[in-house]
């Protein structure tokens, strides 16, 4: 029988088998069960590989859906809403987890277009030579994480992270140009990583197309071009999805009251966040909580 469950390194689960993140780790490597998930959805501070050996899920990441199955991998950046859900009892995933500065280093002076295209593109099938190269970083990383005497350990596990990027980016642009339509212009690109790097700093102040042009120093017109281009959505949209995906989490993980919640939000009453909720997902804050409860 499947359930709902949550990757989590924050949870009880990694704290079991003492793998939180710590000042001095700056990833780690394990094989996970299905049996070994929380409940989410949870608001990520790291970020992850997932790559699926065995079984199947249904993985929700800001909301949307992905299927995680056999050779099929999913890799999650820090500030996702992420929730496994219907998890097979016979999920099997190895997961290589990372910090943020350890992502930053490990991408350094590569092409921007490789961060945008991942961030739109999540999940991909392991095919030749995708299918080789995961099975040995693997094989690599779990060697690697065993060496905590290595003077170089972390930077041997970051160029093998560096690797998968930009091989599968560059197998993508090759054999599949029309998904890479999605890369336009660099100052495109920049506008729209700032925009969303903008909602995700301001969302509980704003939720106005107008104030996040403003913070670009570029039109809303202009910036809701750029983002439907990119997105296939238009700014407003892009913005009310991020605001909900996060109410739904507050939702669900805090014990805050509603009254609270609507000050947090900065919503001018509860009627308005109500109503607001309600136009996305067509229920109550409330009804909400309580059929997720």
């Amino acid at each position: 029988m499947s359930k709902k469950v949550i990757l989590c390194l924050e949870n009880e689960l990694f704290m079991k088998n003492n793998l939180l993140f710590t000042e001095k780790e700056d990833f780690i490597v394990r094989k996970i069960s299905s049996q070994e998930f929380e409940r989410g959805p949870v608001l990520m501070s790291y970020g992850a590989l997932l790559h699926c050996t065995r079984g199947s899920a249904k993985v929700e990441i800001n909301e949307h859906s992905y299927i995680l199955e056999a050779n099929t991998n999913i890799n999650i950046v820090p500030n996702d809403i992420v929730a496994v859900i219907d998890a097979s009892t016979d999920l099997e995933v190895l997961c290589f987890a990372y910090t943020q500065d350890f992502f930053q280093t490990a991408c350094l002076n590569l092409e921007r277009g490789v961060f945008l295209f991942f961030r739109q593109n999540p999940s991909f099938k392991d095919q030749y030579p995708i299918s080789s190269w995961i099975t040995n970083i693997f094989s690599m990383l779990f060697d690697i994480n065993d060496e905590h005497d290595c003077r170089y350990r972390v930077q041997m596990a970051q160029l093998q992270f560096r690797f998968l990027l930009m091989g599968y980016y560059n197998y993508v642009s090759r054999n599949f140009p029309s998904v890479m339509d999605v890369v336009t212009s660099n100052r495109s690109q920049e506008h729209f990583k700032r925009f969303m790097q903008s909602v995700s700093q301001h969302y509980l102040e704003s939720r106005e197309v107008l104030f996040y042009a403003n913070e670009l120093c570029i039109s809303p017109k202009h910036l809701n071009n750029i983002v439907t281009k990119i997105s296939n959505h238009t700014a407003k949209e892009v913005i009310d999805r991020f605001v909900i995906t996060r109410l739904k989490n507050t939702l669900m993980t805090t014990e805050l009251t509603i009254a609270e919640i609507c000050d947090m939000y900065n919503f001018p009453n509860q009627s308005f966040m109500s109503r607001y909720f309600k136009k996305h997902t067509s229920l109550s804050p409330g009804q909400f909580r309580k059929r997720e409860r």
